[in-house]
């Protein structure tokens, strides 16, 4: 995959905040320390798009808790208009094992509320494991949310993004450690047998499986074509295509 020449250095990180360290102790007297966003220090800035969704990989205890915000923008390249996947921030709760601190779950909700509230999101995608209940918590406020499996067509979707350059990476100068973190492992994913793609035993995976379930609920045949549907209905906006390689 073409990564290092997807990072865009123009492309506006649109969260910014610090981490933040919560503990409580139950009536038994047990102590729990997790980490969380702290909302006080968040900046979040205003995209010239609408289609903003976010994609997650929960962790708790041993992986991080990855997070990524894309949406997407027309852009013109000679006689045409591409549809193009821009990811917008890369967030990344990281536990630790000594001493143990968890992921603050509860923190996470929030957080994608707070973000719903700001910029009113089309939808939040989840990964299989530990999502069920974050899933109908973001429903109940309204937001639409739901589990989306990954296949073999869904990685080849991204390939595709990378190989025709409509997909927008931040720079880590602009979008921080998970900003890097995530090129990293893009660039070392491996295809396995199976068709399965995984990382390699140095590395993690939990931002990239993000980048591909975001590209998957937002510029896949079957999203592109309800936003095409929407824009028929409505009477307004431009026609945008993917280029395929």
């Amino acid at each position: 995959m073409k990564i290092d020449q997807c990072i865009d250095p123009d492309a506006p990180c649109l969260v910014f905040c610090d981490d933040k360290i919560e503990r409580n102790i139950d009536r038994a007297g047990k102590l729990t320390v997790m980490v969380g966003k702290n909302h006080d220090s968040m900046v979040l800035d205003v995209p010239t798009t609408s289609h903003i969704s976010i994609a997650c990989d929960p962790g708790h205890k041993h992986d991080t808790f990855g997070m990524i915000i894309g949406y997407v923008k027309a852009v013109e390249r000679g006689p045409n208009i591409e549809e193009h996947l821009f990811i917008g921030a890369v967030l990344a709760w990281e536990p630790k094992e000594k001493p143990l601190i968890e992921v603050n779950f509860r923190n996470v909700t929030e957080t994608i509320l707070k973000f719903d509230k700001h910029w009113f999101l089309d939808k939040v995608v989840f990964d299989q494991w530990q999502s069920i209940l974050q899933i109908q918590d973001l429903q109940t406020a309204g937001i639409d949310a739901e589990k989306i499996p990954l296949k073999k067509e869904d990685w080849d979707l991204l390939q595709a993004l990378f190989y025709t350059r409509q997909i927008h990476l931040l720079h880590p100068m602009i979008g921080g450690p998970a900003a890097e973190k995530v090129i990293w492992e893009l660039k070392n994913l491996t295809l396995k047998d199976n068709g399965k793609v995984d990382h390699s035993a140095m590395t993690s995976s939990d931002l990239a499986v993000c980048i591909a379930r975001i590209a998957k609920a937002l510029v896949s045949p079957a999203s592109t074509e309800v936003r095409a549907m929407e824009q028929r209905s409505f009477g307004f906006g431009r026609a945008v295509h993917m280029n395929r390689p």
